[in-house]
């Protein structure tokens, strides 16, 4: 005999919208929010001390703005890809496989000797931020690097006269194919926030509302809200028996780092490391979507619609 599982019946007589949904809490990211945060990284960079004329620094503002949204989604990829314990930034191996992703190494114009040079010269900071790591990059640092290697690459070796010129080119190429990949609000647009997630969701609610509980709190101090961190995740994923040849350590990673709500500092706030429900509720859907699972039940039949 087979379980029924009630499925709650769709309601045709209201148009279904995010605001009355399971994912109504979560943040949605807009020009707005990314305005907010480019500004904060722009004003922690370091990119109008080492480009001196003001038309060419506002032109370089300019471009990364309009090029914002995909590269902080790119810097979430490999920051997820090279996260050391809970924190997530870019090493230079994670770096690296950035660099060969966007072909930015060619061994005649730039050398990943010098890049190495840039790497280090970019982390170095004068006064230590409480969640900006010894030898890996945090987002504004991602940011700026682009604009060193640009000119290290194209002005120093004067294929550019311009650093603007020299970002464009870097950017436009062969780079843009990496930041054009990973776009973590689409994701949730097109395949997430829907009505049949939603129902889903609402159905198996008192479950993962157990399973949230269950594991986390690990690293929740007395007095704060309960989250989850990545290592809770982890052993959630493990639990599950989900990890083999398709499914690896990487994609919780990264499941974890795309669905946490956009912060504006990342620097002095530790909230971009900690998972709450709303955001457990994309993970587990982004977790879903990577395994590919087979679907649990084979014939309409075994449904209870009501």
């Amino acid at each position: 005999m087979k379980p029924r599982i009630k499925i709650a019946k769709a309601d045709n007589q209201k148009p279904w919208s995010v605001k009355d949904s399971v994912f109504r809490d979560y943040k949605k990211e807009d020009e707005e929010l990314w305005e907010k945060c480019f500004k904060f990284d722009w004003n922690s960079s370091r990119i109008p001390r080492f480009i001196k004329d003001e038309r060419e620094l506002q032109i370089i503002h300019d471009h990364l703005r309009s090029l914002y949204r995909a590269i902080k989604d790119t810097y979430k990829y490999f920051a997820a890809i090279g996260v050391s314990g809970d924190l997530f930034s870019v090493p230079i191996n994670a770096f690296t496989e950035f660099l060969n992703q966007a072909g930015i190494v060619d061994g005649k114009l730039i050398k990943l000797s010098e890049i190495d040079i840039l790497f280090i010269t970019t982390n170095a900071v004068s006064v230590k931020q409480p969640f900006n790591p010894d030898r890996a990059l945090v987002r504004y640092q991602f940011m700026e690097i682009l604009v060193r290697i640009a000119v290290d690459k194209y002005v120093k070796q004067k294929v550019c006269a311009t650093p603007s010129e020299a970002l464009k080119l870097l950017l436009d190429g062969d780079v843009l194919k990496v930041l054009s990949v990973y776009n973590t609000q689409d994701w949730r647009e097109t395949k997430l926030w829907n009505h049949k997630c939603d129902l889903v969701f609402k159905s198996y609610m008192p479950i993962l509302k157990d399973i949230y509980h269950r594991y986390s709190g690990q690293k929740t101090k007395p007095g704060m809200r309960r989250f989850m961190c990545l290592e809770e995740l982890r052993r959630f994923c493990n639990d599950c028996e989900l990890f083999g040849e398709t499914f690896q350590d990487r994609e919780v990673t990264l499941a974890y780092n795309f669905s946490i709500m956009l912060q504006i500092d990342e620097l002095n706030s530790d909230r971009h490391m900690q998972m709450y429900f709303t955001e457990f509720i994309e993970a587990f859907a982004r977790i879903a979507d990577k395994c590919a699972l087979a679907p649990y039940f084979p014939k309409v039949d075994d449904l209870d619609f009501f």
